[in-house]
């Protein structure tokens, strides 16, 4: 939770379930190691705004922040495919 509120800014979120965890190589990158992701499924328990911008205060990237986001929300069909294998796990939600 406490990622997912630093990520989005968004603070009223409820867990609904594990989606599971998956093992990316990030050789693809140009680094030499393995990220291991958690994804889960969370609930906005108060509606959240249609647009929001968040920002990251130190990016992980080494550069200087902050850097600002713009989170808009998607349908499930309407998801782009995401970089990095982030939307690996969505079909998951699709079949429910």
């Amino acid at each position: 939770m406490r990622e997912a509120q630093k990520e989005t800014g968004l603070y009223n979120l409820h867990l609904v379930k594990k989606l599971g965890v998956v093992i990316r190589d990030l050789a693809e990158f140009g680094l030499c190691e393995m990220q291991e992701r958690h994804d889960f499924q969370l609930e906005c328990v108060i509606p959240p705004e249609d647009t929001r911008i968040s920002y990251e205060e130190t990016p992980s990237d080494g550069t200087p922040g902050p850097v600002a986001f713009r989170f808009y929300w998607v349908g499930l069909d309407d998801v782009p495919q995401l970089r990095a294998g982030l939307d690996e796990l969505l079909p998951m939600l699709l079949t429910e």
